[in-house]
């Protein structure tokens, strides 16, 4: 197994709203004291970043207290949130001067019902956008996570380009996987692999042509088979969960599971193999099809710098949210 290069605390058992996200999530889950917290990270020292996550890690009313403290044990702390708290740069320049080193929000989808949906609460993404300006205002190096799902899929392209103009440098395209509120709408929520592909390989180019780095996590290598190596070897992160949420959240599948990989799989760090959730509810057709499998150099593109073109738009009546 790829050793962790991050460790993403979980500090806060609930979320704001639950949305369609695959976080876990539990109300009135008991809140981890600020001792607590510490204890559980200090066995696990990083040369990486310390993601405080959740749940909703800004709903801790000790938040600058606690990123103070891990600071003085050597973490290099970052922050994973919905971003509806962070829209002041005051707020933000507060949280950096107690040690916060990097901040990751959430961008879904350029639209906003899209974006608006996975995440659970309307006008989120005017607030998320207000968040990034605050975080370019005060200087926190920006992440953007896309949970890339039917809704959104269509439209990363846009999305890598608008997480550009806020002030992104890194963008994670994330499979979702079957847990948290998404578990029980897993149909509705998981693209179909072969159909995300031509998606998926585009945003990647097109992040390569902004000088963005793009990240594909959670998508088999036999689905995106003309994207660069470097872009599927996204950073393993080890979930760290204090005893206190440990007893309630259920984080049994925090990880992937993989399924069997097919024959040529590269393995890791490239290709985690064929994913248990997707297998079990859609099998493996788009996986083991030899026009999806087969392990050759994928053919120069014709475009200039190696960009293709973006695939058609799906028209914006085709992402309501019963999508």
């Amino acid at each position: 197994m790829q050793q962790p290069t991050h460790i993403r605390l979980v500090v806060h058992g609930a979320r704001r709203q639950t949305g369609h996200h695959d976080w876990p999530h539990v109300n009135n889950a008991p809140t981890p004291s600020l001792d607590a917290v510490v204890a559980a990270a200090r066995p696990h020292p990083t040369a990486g970043t310390t993601w405080l996550s959740g749940g909703e890690p800004t709903l801790r009313a000790d938040l600058p207290a606690l990123i103070e403290r891990l600071t003085e044990h050597g973490h290099a702390v970052g922050l994973d949130t919905d971003g509806l708290a962070l829209s002041r740069p005051a707020v933000l320049a507060g949280l950096k001067a107690r040690g916060l080193t990097r901040l990751r929000i959430p961008l879904h989808s350029i639209i906003a019902a899209a974006h608006d949906w996975v995440e659970g609460a309307a006008g989120s993404g005017r607030r998320t956008r207000k968040t990034a300006a605050a975080a370019q205002a005060v200087g926190i190096p920006l992440e953007i996570n896309t949970l890339v799902t039917r809704s959104t899929v269509s439209h990363l392209v846009d999305t890598v380009r608008a997480a550009h103009a806020l002030g992104a440098r890194r963008v994670v395209l994330r499979r979702p996987r079957q847990r948290g509120a998404a578990g029980s709408r897993f149909v509705t929520v998981s693209p179909r692999l072969g159909l995300a592909e031509p998606y998926l390989e585009a945003a990647a180019a097109r992040g390569r042509d902004l000088g963005v780095k793009v990240r594909i996590d959670g998508f088999p290598r036999c689905t995106v088979r003309r994207v660069r190596t470097d872009v599927l070897t996204a950073d393993r992160e080890l979930w760290v969960v204090p005893n206190a949420l440990a007893a309630v959240l259920p984080i049994d599948r925090l990880d992937d599971e993989p399924d069997s990989p097919c024959a040529r799989c590269p393995g890791l760090p490239v290709c985690a193999g064929a994913p248990t959730d997707y297998v079990a509810r859609f099998g493996r057709l788009e996986l083991d099809d030899p026009g999806l499998s087969r392990d050759e150099q994928p053919t120069p593109s014709p475009h200039p710098r190696g960009t293709p073109p973006p695939p058609p738009l799906i028209a914006r009546s085709h992402l309501r949210p019963s999508l």
